[in-house]
């Protein structure tokens, strides 16, 4: 166990140099490796819509966090997935589309047409099922 405060939970925290104990996952660092393997693949596979939310004004920033907000969701909930591959990518895409609801709102604000969001959304969730969690070789 390690005392890192990451959410700095108390404002008196820094002030008196205390940390809150946080326990950290075993997998975490496998998670984060994961998921940092898996963005390019995606950006590269959706490229022509990624693009076109920049074009309507997004930040790649902003496009780069919803994208990995997407793959973290799919990463935490990847146990859940055991059935068939096709029903799990309907699964985490209609679990994005509920839990995640407001990553749709916001590229709807930017005027980005629902065809480009449910493009990014399935070849997010395609790429994120067939890349994560694999064993590779060392």
């Amino acid at each position: 166990m390690r005392y890192v405060n990451y959410n700095m939970q108390c404002p008196y925290a820094q002030l008196y140099s205390y940390t809150y104990p946080v326990d950290e996952p075993a997998d975490l660092n496998r998670a984060q490796r994961d998921i940092e393997r898996v963005l390019p693949l995606i950006f590269q596979r959706s490229a022509n819509e990624i693009n076109q939310a920049i074009a309507l004004g997004m930040k790649p920033s902003l496009v780069s966090y919803l994208i990995r907000e997407m793959v973290e969701y799919i990463d935490r909930n990847y146990e859940q997935y055991s059935k068939s591959a096709s029903y799990n990518i309907t699964e985490a895409a209609e679990g994005i589309k509920v839990n995640l609801y407001w990553i749709l709102n916001i590229f709807r604000i930017y005027g980005v047409p629902f065809e480009v969001q449910i493009r990014l959304l399935n070849n997010t969730v395609i790429t994120s099922m067939q890349n994560l969690r694999v064993p590779t070789n060392r």
